[in-house]
């Protein structure tokens, strides 16, 4: 079934997404804490290069902040920002290998007019001495019945030396939400 909004098969781009989340939950994913480092001239983000794809994320990124934070959150049932810093090699890796392969935005269509105020993740690309390198934002769902990334009007932001680019990947999103331990969809 061909989606008019969308240029591609819905049926095989879920296939790919799900696939993609999978490889990369079965590949051992963990999440470390702050304390732990890297380790000396260890690189991360050839694996795009190395695949023949252009990467997004540079070279020499150690760490990666990642937080999610909930505006109004001072009511009932509210929910405290979640922070978090990913610094083991094989997480790092496979958090950029999962960047590099989201797939651009590639036809923009008018969007409703929707104000949406909810939670936003961020993750923030780190070298070996904490400065950012690239940063990645997206408006996210609590819980596992969202679509977030997965809509031109919604999409995942990655901004890098000033240049930003609009990409989609719900699968992205599912997989830092389960390094979090945070459900969001």
């Amino acid at each position: 079934m061909h989606c008019p909004i969308y240029p591609v098969d819905m049926r095989r781009l879920r296939v790919a997404i799900l696939t993609s989340g999978l490889l990369l939950v079965s590949s051992g994913l963990a999440l470390a804490g702050p304390s732990r480092s890297v380790g000396a001239g260890r690189s991360v983000g050839a694996s795009a290069r190395a695949a023949g794809r252009v990467a997004r994320v540079p070279r020499g990124v150690r760490r990666i902040s990642v937080s999610l934070t909930v505006p109004f959150a001072n009511g009932p049932g509210a929910h405290a920002p979640v922070r978090r810093t990913l610094t083991r090699p094989a997480t790092v890796t496979s958090v950029v290998a999962a960047t590099d392969a989201l797939p651009p935005v590639r036809v923009m269509h008018p969007c409703p007019l929707l104000l949406v105020r909810g939670p936003e993740l961020a993750l923030v690309y780190r070298g070996a001495h904490g400065a950012a390198l690239a940063t990645l934002m997206v408006q996210v769902t609590l819980g596992s019945a969202g679509h977030s990334g997965s809509s031109p009007c919604f999409p995942i932001r990655f901004s890098r030396s000033g240049h930003e680019r609009l990409l989609l990947g719900n699968g992205f999103v599912r997989m830092v939400g389960r390094l979090l331990g945070t459900p969001i969809s």
